[in-house]
């Protein structure tokens, strides 16, 4: 029967001497383990041989020298024999106790599915792969006293025990890149009498016939988000309880609720995609996994172009202006657009609906005629259906014009008389002379 109880049952059963089938109830309890094996790997050029087993501390660091990123990584292993069968874990805790910090460091807990090495034989060049997706973090400050820091890592051992195996291994890192001299050293079980060495606390519940799946549930509002959210996932199971809630983004790598948080939307689309399902105590999984589709998040604001006017040069008093500008927004897609001018510098505004033109893709605004030598400044503003806004704020020059004074209108029309008879006189001269 496998111990972390993919298959359950209430009673774990055990044959006799005698060949009889004897029941034995499982009961609630608690183990603390030590490590088995405890060691660090090195990735720096002339160590990446080296073995580390017999040092009195593990250590943990990242670094960069010239272009190339090194680090440290420490490698525990656990014996899990003392798991009894027909339990279900519901706690296991990494504890490992510091001996120096340099800088403070966030330490990533790693699972590994390899568990034949041993730490007189581990080097860097030599280590199996591990997961990239960690269970859990800690923060170990600096300027502390030496003190034990616990990692969540019931992901490792449900999964070893789920696969039958007796051996656990977890593996600890730094993801960021520290300073050149800077790491965060643990105590190996090599250190002193071992009270310092690390330890791995398994503590499991007893088994109940419970063969329904958890349900969850998401919070989602349907609506457009303008900036990265969360959606929140809630699961429920009467009999067992939640184990763990699992989800993946756009199909990205699976993630956990415990260790990652709740599902965080970061990705402009109008069709982001959820994939969620959740896990009881008694190792029944969610099946089929729920799938939440049109999650939509834009964080861009529409795009607003030149605009153009007509007519665009002089303007007479008894002409109305007719503008046009190209907006377009990628995501949400444009809501609607708005002309505002004025006619007295900004102390009042009138505000006109710009109508698309599918024929020429611009969206289009008349402002009326208005008296001579009036100053005309207008601005466009722009929504998109997420709520983000866009404004042309009516400063550029070409988002002014005016209207041209009775005194030029009255001598500009002499004029244009002046010349339109002058081209009837040449065109007749030419056609019929």
């Amino acid at each position: 029967m496998k111990r972390a109880c993919t298959t359950i049952v209430a009673l774990g059963i055990m044959i006799g001497a005698a060949g009889f089938v004897l029941l034995v109830e499982a009961r609630p309890g608690q183990v603390t383990l030590t490590a088995i094996d405890d060691t660090y790997v090195n990735s720096v050029e002339g160590n990446v041989d080296s073995n580390y087993g017999a040092a009195y501390f593990l250590r943990v660091s990242k670094w960069q020298f010239s272009s190339t990123v090194y680090e440290r990584l420490t490698w525990l292993k656990f014996d899990l024999s003392s798991v009894p069968d027909g339990v279900v874990v519901d706690v296991a805790t990494l504890q490992l106790h510091t001996s120096t910090v340099v800088e403070t460091y966030t330490v990533y807990a790693h699972s590994c599915s390899v568990s034949s090495w041993t730490e007189l034989t581990l080097t860097y060049s030599n280590k199996p792969s591990f997961n990239p997706t960690s269970m859990s973090s800690t923060v170990i400050l600096a300027g502390t006293p030496t003190k034990w820091y616990n990692w969540n890592v019931i992901d490792a051992v449900r999964n070893s025990l789920n696969n039958e195996a007796n051996l656990v291994t977890i593996v600890l890192r730094e993801t960021t890149i520290r300073g050149l001299l800077s790491f965060v050293s643990f105590d190996s079980k090599e250190e002193g009498n071992g009270a310092h060495a690390p330890k791995l606390i398994v503590h499991w519940i007893p088994v109940t016939d419970d063969s329904n799946p958890p349900t969850t549930l998401h919070d989602y509002d349907g609506l457009w988000h303008t900036a990265d959210f969360t959606t929140t996932l809630t699961a429920t199971d009467d009999l067992s309880g939640v184990a763990e809630t699992y989800y993946k983004i756009n199909d990205a790598p699976t993630q956990n609720v415990s260790a990652h948080g709740q599902p965080l939307i970061t990705m402009e689309n109008a069709n982001n995609r959820l994939e969620y399902w959740s896990i009881d105590k008694a190792g029944n999984e969610e099946l089929p996994h729920k799938i939440l589709t049109g999650i939509k998040l834009d964080k861009t604001c529409p795009t607003i172009k030149t605009p153009s006017r007509t007519p665009d040069g002089e303007t007479f008093p008894d002409q109305s202006v007719k503008v046009s500008v190209n907006v377009t927004d990628a995501v949400s897609e444009v809501n609607n657009v708005t002309l505002s001018y004025t006619t007295n510098d900004g102390a009042t505004w009138t505000d006109l609906p710009m109508n698309y033109n599918s024929s020429i893709n611009l969206y289009e605004a008349t402002i009326p005629s208005q008296p001579s030598s009036t100053q005309v400044r207008y601005k466009i503003v722009s929504y998109d259906h997420a709520g983000n806004n866009a404004t042309l704020d009516g400063t550029e020059p070409y988002c002014t014009y005016q209207v041209i004074p009775e005194f030029l209108q009255l001598l500009i029309m002499p004029l244009f008389i002046i010349a339109t008879l002058l081209a009837v006189i040449v065109y007749r001269r030419k056609h019929f002379m």
